[in-house]
């Protein structure tokens, strides 16, 4: 966020090393306001708030200050069972073993910053480097979001050729969430293996970075967020209405899955929304039933 102070590796070891947190978990946008957020951090000292790249990204996207300020004011006050996790594409180059995976998703320079985040908000509304690093942070976080915006608009025409993998009676299965047949239950799974595959490709991460065995893949961002997609594709199916929704409501389906992939990997999520909880919830049961890692 800004200059960063020494002894970010000191920080990460206090929060993962010593102890044991009694819970990791994940924030959405909508609860960073919220008295639950509050409460939850104050219940005990070692309960952790974890924030997701997208999570900063929609706080500085507009109004980068007084954003930051309104939407940070309940974590600084508990800034140091606060983490801020790496970008997407950096967590797609971390080592998959399951020892230490949530450690490794952690931004270790931008967690360490936060302790001073408030001193840092107080300078940025003078002249100077940190006013800067704001206006860069929101110009950026608009440009991600115009890129959404642009791959949103592709998100119709996806899902309706999805559609066409299936016959009638495995939509009906999708529509009517009933009992999954094998057919279905291995389309689907090989939507998400697909979608992994080219997230991999199109994300130019380097191949030594990619899964090697099934176990691995499972464990990967890039899985748990193809799984989330293709939730929401089965939503959307049910709900009969994936056709109908504007780019901008396709936009926060996008960060709703980014959301609850990442909690996949701790030990929950904290959001009002019931499609992230949802998402999450479903989610966490595929992965269980496969046999990935899961912190609970």
């Amino acid at each position: 966020m800004h200059k960063y102070p020494s002894g970010g590796v000191s920080l990460v070891k206090l929060l993962f090393a010593r102890y044991r947190p009694a819970m990791r978990t994940v924030i959405d946008t909508n609860a960073l306001q919220d008295d639950k957020l509050a409460r939850y951090l104050a219940r005990d000292h070692q309960n952790i708030a974890v924030i997701p790249d997208a999570v900063m990204m929609e706080t500085f996207k507009k109004n980068a200050l007084r954003s930051a300020e309104m939407a940070t004011a309940t974590l600084r006050r508990y800034s140091r069972q606060t983490i801020i996790l790496k970008r997407p594409d950096k967590i797609l180059r971390v080592n998959l073993r399951t020892s230490g995976l949530g450690r490794r998703m952690i931004d270790v320079k931008q967690t360490t910053a936060f302790q001073s985040f408030s001193k840092f908000l107080t300078n940025a509304k003078l002249d100077g480097i940190e006013r800067k690093y704001l206006k860069n942070s929101q110009k950026e976080a608009e440009t991600n979001m115009e890129f959404l915006l642009e791959n949103a608009k592709q998100f119709p025409h996806i899902f309706n050729m999805l559609t066409k993998l299936f016959t009638r009676d495995e939509l009906v299965e999708l529509r009517d969430c009933s009992p999954r047949s094998i057919s279905t239950q291995s389309k689907l799974m090989d939507l998400m293996f697909n979608q992994t595959r080219v997230t991999y490709q199109n994300g130019g991460v380097e191949e030594r970075y990619w899964p090697k065995t099934f176990t691995e893949a499972t464990n990967t961002f890039a899985f748990r967020y193809s799984l989330c997609v293709t939730l929401l594709f089965s939503h959307w199916v049910s709900e009969g209405k994936q056709m109908a929704k504007k780019p901008e409501k396709i936009v926060n389906d996008i960060v709703d899955v980014n959301i609850a992939a990442m909690a996949t990997f701790f030990d929950g999520v904290l959001s009002n929304d019931a499609r992230v909880l949802n998402l999450q919830s479903e989610a966490r049961y595929v992965l269980s039933q496969i046999g990935a890692y899961l912190t609970r």
